[in-house]
This record gives C-alpha cells, structure tokens and sequence, in this order.
C-alpha cells in the first residue's frame, strides 16, 4: 500500500524539527531571534524536558551530536549522568536480589544541564536566559496536555504518588493530568529563574554568564536541595558528586553504509550498537527481501542481536573499560559476525510466544504485559513499529494505543492469551554469539 501524500515542508531560511510543536516552535523563535542553529536545538531540547516530562526532564539525560555546516566536523557532548560515589553493587545484591529498586538509589547524576550549557559555551551565541525563555514560559504558565501525557500519566499515577513532591506536580486534585488540561511545572520555573538570575548576576562576559548558570545547579543552592533530599530519604547523591560532574566531548564513532556515514556516540550509549550493526548488515540485498517480509526481518534482529551480544562482552564504561571499539567496528569483523546469521532460520513455525517486535529475542524471560499478551502481532505498520520499539518491554500504555489504532484489522485482531503465530522464527543469538569467541586476543 503506498504511503499517503504528504507536503512537503521548504524554507529558505531556516527549518527545526522536534517531537513537540511547543519545541518547535521555541526553537524557531531562537532561529527568527538571530540564534545559530545550537542555540536553538538547547532551546527547544529544554522545552522537551518540560512538554515530554513523563518521558525526559530538565534534570535527566541530554546526549547531543553537532556537525557544524563550517566546517562539516562532528562532535558529541555525552550528557550522561554517572552513578554516585557511594553506590555499591553489593548492595543490590545483598538487599534486592541482584535487582536495583524503584526509587532514589536508581539515581545517576543530572546531566542533561550541564550538557545544554556546555553546547552554549563551545558552539552556541546567546545567553542561558534567552534559550531557556521559551521552556520557563510553559513550565510556569502551563501547556495544554498532549494525549501522550495524559495517557502516560495516568499509566505511572501509582509511581507520582510513592512521593508526594511528585504527586503535587502529577497528580493535581488527586488526579493524573488529562489530555488537553493545562498542567504545570512551577517548581521547574523556579529552578530555571534561579539559574538565569545568578547567570544575570555574573561577572564577566557570556561565557562567564554560563559557567554561573552552571554552577548554579551544580554547586548553587539547586546543588544543596538536591543533596538534601538524598540525605533524607534514603538515596546517594551528595554535593560533592554533583559539583564533580561534567559532561564527555569528543569525536563520534563513523561507519559507512550504502554511501553514507553514519555516526555514532561511544561506548558510554548505545551509539556502538547502531554502528555495528550496519557493519553486519553491509553487503547484505535487504531490497530483493522485500520491507518487513520474514527474511528482512530476520536479518535484522539477529544482526541486532550479534550487536547486542557483543555489547554485554566488551562494552562498559570507558573511563573504567578498555573497549576495542576499533576492532568492533572494523569491516572484516562485521563480515565474521554476519556469517553467523543464517538465512535458512526465518521460516514461521506453528506456535510463537514473543512478540515480532525489535529487541523480543533479547528480552523472552521478561514477562509481557496481559494487554500485549492477548493480541496477535504479525509486521506492524513501520509507524507503529517504530513507536513500539521506544518501549520494549512495551508499556501497557502503548498496547492500549495500537488496539486502538489498528482494532479489526488484520494486523491485529484477538485469539486468547496465546501468540501462535505466524510470526516469522527469531532466534536469540546469544549463546551463538558468545560460542563464536570473537574476542582479539592479540
């Protein structure tokens, strides 16, 4: 079936793409306003932490990868928060099985500020206050809810009210936020005029700005609450993490697929992955297989899973792991690991448990939602499939989405608690993998 018609978006000044309109269009302001390009992708990833909270936040995880039209060089800046000093393995083990609880000790240190700032100060023009406009406006003043929101909220209400700073923001009244209801994020505000007013209050000029913006979160009185509230309930971060953060920059990772280079982050994300797997995949006719047919299919989950494998052998974090990422991304090795995938073992077979989604041959001993669980799946459409493949194991929120979607259709359409199939066979490559000793031993 042919894709429908879509127009086709021109500009001759300047365009920005964001997966919110409110994003968007805070971005577009900084482009109108004579902001370069950085300055407006800080601007309108701030503004995601605020309009896609349930998803990312202002506080969490912002890695960025900018090529300037200059000089055509790549960069990454990591923002990747690490673990605390005090976190300690054994005591997951000891006190949770090996498992890490909800809560404050899954916390890793905020990155995501230091990371914007960072951008600002090697490759931006304008000043925190001016980026960060557009994100306080609508953390302060509300936004209507999406329908994402709303149904992301309401599927994690449990988890907003183990605390009640959370409950206060997420569920007003007692209630999670509803699609179109204006939801605020004052605190948030707070937070961002702080960060402004000491960048105002510096001495100096733009880059000293920053650099207090910074410190304010990090070293500042934001630094302080943060601690405290750790030291109060339970978790690990001190002032002393924070204050000792700071954000990876460096050169990515390249491989060259079909004409392309393809870029990616280190071995510090999941950048190596997405590499090597186009590495296994050179060469291979994926076109004569046809979109999503079985053998496609097939082909690409297990060249995911090689990847995956080799990921849980070598990969770690680099300040701690020698990783032979040279080695991994090296064309010969991908074509020993492609050999492994063997064309004859996509056939369907009679009975099938796991869903046909990326990602379900990695995670068979997770035990899927019942919503998922009740519904067969044959190759979803490439939209829903890639919606789907942001949450594996799939939220039950997602599920409630493509029933919805796609009730009555023969994509989906229910046969009990079973998964018979057909679904094209997808066989784990893990156990292959590892018996393959691809390690280099020199």
């Amino acid at each position: 079936m042919p894709a429908p018609h879509r127009a086709r978006a021109l500009s001759n000044r300047h365009m920005i793409a964001a997966g919110n309109s409110h994003a968007a269009l805070v971005g577009m302001n900084i482009l109108e306003a004579g902001g370069n390009a950085v300055d407006a992708g800080v601007a309108a990833g701030i503004t995601l932490g605020v309009t896609n909270c349930d998803q990312v936040n202002f506080g969490g995880v912002a890695p960025i990868m900018i090529r300037m039209a200059g000089t055509g060089k790549v960069m990454t800046i990591s923002g990747l928060g690490w673990w605390p000093k005090a976190a300690n393995i054994e005591y997951f083990h000891e006190n949770f099985g090996g498992k890490i609880p909800p809560g404050l000790l899954r916390t890793v240190m905020p990155a995501a500020p230091d990371a914007w700032i960072k951008a600002l100060q090697l490759y931006g023009t304008m000043t925190f206050g001016e980026v960060v406009a557009g994100a306080k406006r609508l953390a302060g003043e509300g936004y209507p809810a999406t329908t994402l929101n709303g149904e992301l909220m309401a599927a994690n209400a449990d988890g907003y009210a183990r605390w009640p700073s959370n409950a206060e923001i997420f569920l007003p009244g007692g209630k999670p936020t509803k699609a179109g209801e204006v939801f605020y994020q004052r605190d948030l505000a707070k937070t961002m005029q702080y960060m402004v007013d000491e960048e105002a209050a510096a001495k100096g000029d733009r880059l000293a700005g920053l650099k207090a913006a910074r410190d304010a979160f990090y070293k500042g009185d934001i630094a302080a609450k943060i601690a405290d509230y750790h030291k109060e309930n339970g978790g690990w971060v001190t002032r002393e993490d924070l204050a000792e953060y700071e954000s990876g920059h460096e050169e990515p990772y390249a491989v060259d697929f079909m004409g392309f280079t393809v870029y990616g982050c280190g071995p510090w994300c999941q950048g190596p992955i997405i590499l090597e797997r186009l590495n296994i995949l050179d060469g291979v006719d994926l076109k004569s297989m046809g979109h999503n047919s079985p053998q496609y299919l097939h082909t690409i989950i297990e060249a995911l899973n090689l990847s995956y494998a080799d990921r849980h052998v070598y990969q770690g974090d680099p300040r701690f792991v020698d990783v032979p990422m040279d080695e991994l991304l090296d064309k010969a090795y991908g074509a020993k690991r492609r050999a492994l995938i063997d064309p004859a073992k996509w056939r369907p077979r009679a009975r099938r448990r796991s869903l046909a989604l990326p990602g379900a041959a990695l995670c068979q001993s997770v035990r899927k939602p019942a919503a998922i669980r009740r519904w067969r799946w044959t190759p979803p459409l490439p939209a829903l499939w890639t919606r789907m493949e942001m949450y594996f194991p799939p939220h039950p929120v997602m599920a409630s989405m493509a029933r919805r979607r796609f009730r009555g259709s023969a994509l989906c359409r229910p046969i009990g608690v079973r998964n018979p199939g057909p679904i094209p066979r997808i066989r784990p490559a893990w156990r292959s993998a590892l018996d393959a000793k691809p390690r280099y031993c020199g």
